[in-house]
């Protein structure tokens, strides 16, 4: 399900396009996840569709320790 309007969609494209160098998002999460933990993580991954100057990697942080 997609939490940006094709509006803001474009927007962040816009905002994005002069990145010069790369950016990773990086996103803490746990296998029971928060109630808004899954949103932020769809966000971000959502974000990161948007520009290929921008990745997502998820970690579970309890996996991760």
């Amino acid at each position: 399900m997609a939490m940006l309007s094709e509006k803001v969609k474009h927007q962040v494209k816009e905002t994005l396009k002069d990145l010069k160098d790369t950016v990773k998002l990086v996103v803490f999460t746990q296998e029971f996840e928060c109630p808004s933990c899954g949103d932020n993580r769809v966000l971000m991954e959502e974000l990161s569709s948007i520009s290929d100057k921008v990745s997502v990697e998820v970690l579970d942080f309890v996996r991760w320790r």
